[in-house]
């Protein structure tokens, strides 16, 4: 789902609203899974600090919170 984020900001067959709605979409989609797989146990911070595949999402607020939370319970 990160990388959808990006393929589709850069998808010039959508109009640019369009663009930034799906943007947008695959971003929740991305941290909310993300959220799910540490809800079941996953904990590898490190990877999700360092993993490349995850830059297009670092700079929204809700990935930064979920960030945020799992380093306060470490």
């Amino acid at each position: 789902m990160a990388r959808a984020v990006s393929r589709a900001e850069q998808d010039s067959k959508l109009a640019g609203a369009n663009r930034k709605q799906l943007a947008e979409s695959y971003g929740k989609k991305a941290v909310d899974t993300l959220r799910e797989a540490t809800r079941r146990g996953f904990r590898d911070l490190v990877r999700m600090e360092k993993d490349t595949t995850l830059d297009p999402i670092r700079a929204r607020d809700d990935f930064k919170k979920l960030m945020a939370e799992l380093k306060a319970k470490k």
